[in-house]
């Protein structure tokens, strides 16, 4: 089966050697790899050409420069969408990956062609002091036994159980999907989804790799404002309604669709709670609809900006 990575890049040069070197060390080495630069204003450029120059790549690893910036959603996407065939690694540009990474996963892949994407696990380290900590309960999921679990789209795997950094997709699946994708939907959240709605999502209870947290990670203390919230709903009005129009095409689940609709509905409750401060009905979030949220935090972060315009926390 054919191996592409997908490695995008935005001001990474203090890192980005690292993770090449892992690359290099892979026990499976991949067909391609293709790195899409997002419009860096250091030395990724040339650093990145350097190494695969000295490392004599050049017939294997491209070096791809968007002439605008996408942003990592899109970008991780498009550059996805450059594979040939066969099955793609989503790759950033300042983790670590364990050497059997890429020969442990496309094993899977291929014995199991029923799966479109795959997940694995992590172990993530802290280059900053004051990176906000990985949750423990999310890490205590993690169990590395090697089994494999099969993810649906139901309650509990409405929401994304791994980040992009771990994942593995087959090409074909992304160009079939790709058309449902709406702008601000993060690449994974986004494949995630639309396997699970296909019953072809996977977890290998797997460590494959290394997560670096930095303080330019996604993940780190940030300002959420009224306004970004409105927003954020907004968003995930326009991502649930394509969800649910890739559903149809499959055959247009019952239960499928109930859980998207049970999710469209917390947006609506939502929006009456922070747009027209209808306070009083963040009880039915609470009561009803708590389990449409990824994290308990935001069911208390809709309250808080419901009253408050500004909010300082971690995300």
């Amino acid at each position: 089966m054919r191996i592409t990575i997908a490695m995008t890049s935005y001001n990474g040069s203090e890192f980005i050697i690292e993770q090449l070197d892992s690359i290099l060390a892979q026990t499976r080495q991949p067909d391609e790899l293709i790195i899409s630069d997002d419009g860096s204003s250091d030395n990724t450029v040339e650093v990145v050409k350097k190494y695969i120059a000295d490392n004599h790549k050049e017939n294997s690893w491209r070096m791809h420069i968007n002439e605008h910036n996408k942003g990592y959603a899109r970008n991780f996407i498009e550059t996805a969408l450059m594979a040939q065939d066969g099955i793609v690694f989503f790759c950033d540009q300042d983790d670590i990956w364990e050497k059997e990474r890429l020969a442990v996963m496309s094993n899977v892949m291929e014995e199991n062609p029923e799966i479109n994407l795959l997940c694995s696990n992590l172990e993530p380290f802290y280059y900053n002091s004051d990176t906000r900590k990985w949750n423990k309960k999310d890490l205590d999921q993690m169990t590395n036994d090697g089994s494999l679990e099969r993810h649906g789209l139901d309650y509990v795997d409405f929401h994304l159980k791994r980040s992009g950094c771990t994942m593995c997709i087959r090409r074909r699946f992304l160009e079939r999907i790709e058309p449902y994708w709406v702008a601000g939907w993060a690449h994974d959240d986004f494949v995630w989804k639309m396997a699970a709605a296909s019953d072809s999502c996977a977890i290998i209870q797997y460590k494959s790799m290394k997560r670096r947290m930095h303080l330019n990670n996604a993940s780190v203390v940030r300002v959420r404002t009224r306004d970004w919230r409105i927003n954020q709903i907004s968003d995930l009005s326009r991502q649930y309604a394509a969800l649910e129009e890739f559903i149809e095409s499959l055959g247009g689940d019952k239960e499928k669709k109930a859980i998207v609709d049970h999710n469209i509905k917390t947006l609506e409750i939502r929006k009456k709670v922070i747009v027209n401060k209808h306070i009083w009905q963040w009880i039915f979030l609470l009561t009803e609809y708590s389990d449409c949220y990824p994290r308990r935090k935001g069911l208390y972060l809709d309250l808080y900006l419901s009253i408050f315009k500004k909010y300082k926390g971690a995300n």
